[in-house]
C-alpha cells in the first residue's frame, strides 16, 4: 500500500503492483509502477536513492520520481502539509514538488521532469554564473518568505535552461533527523553538519559556496571526501580565501563569498535577497567599467 500526500493534503490509499516492495528491491530492478506512476526509466543514483523517469496517468505528463532509501519522521499529517505548502510555491525559478508518497518504509517524492543540464555539468563564464545565482537567491527568498527551506542547494540542484530552476526544494526538511545529515557537505553550513535543521541562513551558506566554487573552480573545503569534510565543519575550520587559490578573483566578490560563508549564521547576509543584491551590485558596477 501506498499513500499519496499532496494535492489537497487527503491521505488517498493507492494501490500498487503486489508483488513490488520497495524496501526490497535491489537497485538494479525496476518498478513497473511506484504508487499512481508508470515508471519508463531509471534517471540515475545516488547517496539518498534512486531516481525514476515516470508517466502521471491522470495528466499524461512526464514525472521524476525520487526514491530516497530511508524514511522521514513526518507522520502522514505532516508529510500532507508539507506537499501542500512546496507545491503551493508559485516561482519561475522553482520546479514544483507534485507529491509525496510514502510507500512501506521508503519516501517517494514526485516533481515536473524537466531534461536540462545542471550547473554540475558546465563550466559557466563567471559573468553568466553570477547572473544564474543571482536569480536562484532571488528564487530562494521566495521559498523563504513562504516559510520553506530549500536545505540542500549545490550545483547539481541548480537547471540552466532558458529559466534558471532550482530543483528538490524541500526535500532536506523531510529527513530533518538524519544522521549523517542529508545533503552534500561540500556545501553544507556548520549548524546542519551539526544536525541543527536547515534555515533561511543554512542556504545563504550553501550560496556563497556555489559563489566560492564559481571564482575558484573548487567547493570552499576543495575536493576533500564527504568524510572529511564534515569533520573539518564540526571542527568550525573557515574555509580558504578564494583568492589565495585564484588572485585574479576580484575581492569584491570574495568578501561576498566569505560573508555568506561565515560560521555563526548572524554574521551571514541576512537573507538571500541580500545575498542576491550584493551580487547585482558588483554586476552593476562591473559593467560600467
Amino acid at each position: 500500500m501506498s499513500e499519496t500526500l499532496g494535492g489537497d493534503a487527503l491521505l488517498a490509499a493507492l494501490l500498487i503492483d503486489s508483488h513490488i516492495c520497495l524496501d526490497d528491491m535491489t537497485p538494479d530492478e525496476l518498478p513497473s509502477r511506484v504508487g499512481p506512476y508508470e515508471v519508463i526509466e531509471p534517471l540515475g543514483r545516488g547517496r539518498d536513492g534512486q531516481a525514476y523517469l515516470a508517466r502521471d496517468p491522470e495528466s499524461e505528463r512526464g514525472v521524476a520520481l525520487k526514491h530516497f532509501n530511508r524514511d522521514s519522521p513526518f507522520s502522514n499529517r505532516e508529510l500532507a502539509d508539507l506537499a501542500q505548502r512546496l507545491g503551493g510555491v508559485q516561482d519561475p525559478s522553482i520546479v514544483p514538488i507534485r507529491g509525496i508518497l510514502r510507500i512501506g518504509s521508503r519516501i517517494v517524492v514526485s516533481m515536473d521532469y524537466v531534461s536540462e543540464p545542471t550547473l554540475a555539468d558546465r563550466d559557466l563564464p563567471l559573468a553568466s554564473g553570477l547572473k544564474l545565482l543571482e536569480r536562484i537567491a532571488k528564487a530562494c527568498d521566495v521559498a523563504h518568505q513562504a516559510g520553506l527551506v530549500h536545505g540542500d542547494l549545490r550545483p547539481g540542484n541548480l537547471l540552466l535552461g532558458p529559466q534558471p530552476r532550482i530543483l528538490d526544494l524541500g526535500l532536506a526538511s523531510l529527513f530533518r533527523d538524519a544522521n549523517p545529515p542529508f545533503g552534500v557537505p561540500s556545501y553544507m553550513a556548520p549548524e546542519v553538519a551539526h544536525r541543527s535543521p536547515p534555515t533561511p541562513a543554512s542556504d545563504v551558506y550553501s550560496l556563497g559556496a556555489i559563489l566560492y566554487e564559481l571564482l575558484c573552480g573548487v567547493p570552499p573545503f576543495g575536493d576533500r571526501d564527504e568524510e572529511e569534510v564534515l569533520a573539518r565543519l564540526k571542527e568550525g575550520e573557515a574555509p580558504r580565501s578564494p583568492r589565495s587559490r585564484v588572485a585574479e578573483a576580484p575581492r569584491a566578490l570574495e568578501r561576498v563569498a566569505l560573508q555568506a560563508l561565515a560560521r555563526h549564521p548572524a554574521s551571514r547576509q541576512p537573507s538571500a535577497t541580500e545575498f542576491a543584491a550584493d551580487l547585482a551590485a558588483y554586476n552593476a558596477e562591473s559593467s560600467q567599467k
